[in-house]
């Protein structure tokens, strides 16, 4: 599914304009794909793998990794094995610096994240 661009500079895609090319005798191939923004993030969820307990936090309030779940499963023991994912500290630490940068306009683009539509 490729987007394409309106006058206001919202995307959007083509499968709103691909029943126009159908009834036209047209046919095509639709992708649905689901692409969100950085500001479209409502929630942020760290669900546990032992009990599937989820503590879940406004985007912009994450600072840092839970170390275990409410319900006393481990999920990060100690300083060395924090020190094994720094990609994820990261992303946790700058998540709201990247929402506000974004939606202030500093950076002269967007991030967009793009996921399949879900199975039925």
């Amino acid at each position: 599914m490729f987007p394409f661009w309106t006058e206001a500079g919202n995307t959007s895609n083509i499968l709103d304009s691909s029943c126009a090319l159908a009834q036209s005798g047209m046919l095509m191939t639709v992708e649905r794909k689901i692409v969100v923004g950085l500001g479209d993030i409502k929630s942020v969820s760290f669900q546990c793998d032992a009990c599937k307990y989820r503590v879940t936090m406004s985007p912009d309030e994450v600072r840092e990794i839970p170390r275990n779940c409410p319900s006393g499963h481990r999920w990060i023991q100690g300083e060395q094995e924090v020190s094994q994912f720094p990609p994820l500290l990261k992303f946790a630490e700058n998540l709201s610096k990247l929402r506000t940068a974004t939606g202030q306009k500093l950076l002269g683009f967007q991030i967009l994240l793009e996921f399949d539509e879900p199975a039925r």
